[in-house]
């Protein structure tokens, strides 16, 4: 592979990701209005944290609340 190629090949998919996070982001439960009740992110934050955010968790929050994690419905906690 060529460095044109590689360089292609990671501009695909750095922006394959910038488009896919938004939608993963919701589909798994975080929302404009916080983390949706029942949801995998709603089981993860009281497995995990108790109550309290930190570290990606608190991003992935920050992105959701911010209205950019699109309005895909959450996947159940029970899913997984």
């Amino acid at each position: 592979m060529n460095h044109t190629t590689a360089a292609c090949a990671t501009l695909i998919g750095l922006g394959a990701a910038t488009l896919a996070l938004p939608v993963a982001l919701a589909t798994v439960g975080f929302g404009a209005g916080g983390v949706v009740a029942g949801s995998v992110a709603a089981g993860v934050q009281s497995a995990v944290y108790g109550g309290t955010t930190g570290g990606l968790f608190a991003v992935a929050q920050s992105i959701g609340a911010a209205g950019l994690a699109g309005r895909s419905s959450p996947a159940p906690a029970s899913s997984w």
